[in-house]
């Protein structure tokens, strides 16, 4: 998506060019400069947290680099359902 665009504009502004790094691309095809790193922030969740299917990459992501006590964002999700019915009486 065209979200790293904002965020390269956000880390410009804020002056932070020399400690944010952003990568665009899958967990599993990007190098990354660095062994482990302290926070991974995805859009993984997709519409109705199920169709972009992204999950699996971001699982994987954690598992190769993300340091002791890092941080994902967002962490959670929260999926509610509702049954109803409707009928022409």
């Amino acid at each position: 998506s065209e979200i790293i665009g904002h965020a390269k504009e956000v880390v410009r502004r804020n002056g932070l060019e020399d400690r944010i790094t952003l990568l665009r691309g899958k967990a599993e095809e990007v190098a990354l400069p660095v062994a482990r790193v302290e926070v991974i922030i995805s859009e993984w969740m997709g519409y109705c947290l199920l169709y972009e299917a992204m999950l699996p990459s971001v699982l994987a992501a954690r598992d190769k680099w993300l340091a002791p006590g890092g941080l994902m964002m967002p962490n959670r999700a929260t999926m509610q359902l509702s049954a109803s019915s409707y009928s022409e009486a």
